[in-house]
């Protein structure tokens, strides 16, 4: 099917609007300048099903250009602008786009080896479908792009807003995300084996029915996720902020929670095994120690901590519950008074005074007696 033929080709200063290339054969295409920049247009232009050795565009216009099942070993793309632009369906060895305008964009069921994007605006753009071994994305923005049903073996994720995105359904065996704002993002139903999340804002973001095994979230804000009914391997949560988490429905096994609040945190109906409570505050825990099993962390005002001493009822000197008074004066040989006051149960009162020179006891039958007593020098007053 392939009619055109090109050998090394080189582009600058030219507009090619709506032009078609469609079925070529390309050895090298440079829409570069020997001093630099192209400064080209290709707005609208077509290079269907093209098999190309290298392709360089370099500060080029090529919105809306379509490249669907293009086969191409090294693409790279600088300081242009392909909005609207259609990759989908293809082959790629390297793709290296930096600092491209590429919002609404599409790679679309592509196969890609290695996928470079730097300072790129992707917005909304669409990497559904793929299949690729390696991928870096850095210091850009892809709020809104779609990564439905990618599968990646190793995926950076690096300084890049990508707040509204959806990575439902993605696979990935290594993921790295590293200062990520992903604000009310979606990992429903998606499946990462290994990885680390940290110093990123992932508020409001739904793992509905993930598979997350081996991962850990650190010192990353999970405030109002919902993980329900997602299976959690080996996860850590390490100073993270799950303030109004919902794990209800979920399945934790090996789950470690480090040094963070658990108290607003919805744990209802999990099935928990293998939990790893560390560092928990006073009162952390307090909803979350029943289906966790953590009772051993939790705080007094827990209701299933374990009751402390300051629980437990003990006598003091003017606790008079007993169900007859006993009260005994004596004297002893100290040369001050001593006096102690304990509560005793027995059927009957008894009442037994010495007889002092200065001392006059009255007993009562009432629960608190009444005693009055003068103890001399040599006497001490000692009521029981």
């Amino acid at each position: 099917p392939y009619t055109n033929w090109m050998g090394p080709c080189r582009i600058f200063s030219s507009t090619f609007r709506f032009a078609k290339f469609d079925y070529s054969v390309i050895e090298t295409m440079q829409l570069a300048s020997p001093d630099g920049p192209s400064n080209s247009t290709f707005e609208a232009s077509s290079f269907k099903l093209i098999k190309a050795k290298s392709m360089l565009f370099d500060t080029v216009s090529g919105r809306q250009t379509d490249f669907t099942g293009a086969e191409i070993d090294l693409l790279t793309i600088r300081l242009s602008d392909f909005r609207e632009s259609i990759w989908s369906s293809g082959k790629y060895g390297f793709i290296n786009m930096t600092y491209v305008q590429g919002a609404s964009m599409s790679f679309s069921f592509c196969q890609v080896r290695s996928l470079y994007l730097m300072g790129v605006n992707g917005t909304r753009a669409m990497l559904a479908f793929m299949v690729v071994d390696n991928a870096y994305i850095a210091q850009s923005a892809m709020d809104s792009a779609l990564y439905i049903r990618s599968e990646f073996k190793n995926l950076t994720i690096d300084r890049v807003l990508s707040s509204g995105a959806s990575f439902s359904s993605m696979a990935v065996d290594r993921l790295r995300m590293n200062q990520v704002t992903s604000l009310g993002s979606s990992f429903d139903s998606a499946q990462i084996r290994s990885g680390i999340i940290m110093g990123s804002t992932m508020n409001l973001t739904r793992f509905q029915g993930a598979q997350l095994n081996n991962l850990t979230f650190s010192m990353t804000s999970l405030t109002n996720c919902t993980f329900n009914n997602a299976n959690l391997t080996n996860v850590i949560f390490d100073q993270a902020d799950v303030t109004g988490a919902n794990f209800s429905g979920a399945t934790l096994t090996g789950v470690t929670f480090k040094s963070l609040d658990l108290a607003k945190t919805d744990f209802r109906n999990v099935k928990a095994s293998g939990i790893k409570v560390v560092g928990l505050g006073t009162g952390s825990c307090c909803k979350a120690c029943v289906p966790l099993g953590c009772i051993s962390s939790c705080s007094p005002s827990c209701p299933s901590a374990a009751p402390t001493n300051s629980d437990v009822p003990t006598a003091s000197a003017s606790s008079t519950s007993s169900t007859g008074p006993t009260n005994s004066v004596g004297p002893t040989n100290s040369a001050g008074p001593t006096a102690s006051t304990s509560t005793t149960s027995s059927s009957s009162p008894s009442a037994s005074l010495p007889a002092t020179a200065s001392t006059t006891a009255t007993p009562s039958a009432s629960a608190t007696p009444s005693t009055s007593a003068a103890p001399t020098a040599s006497a001490t007053l000692t009521a029981s």
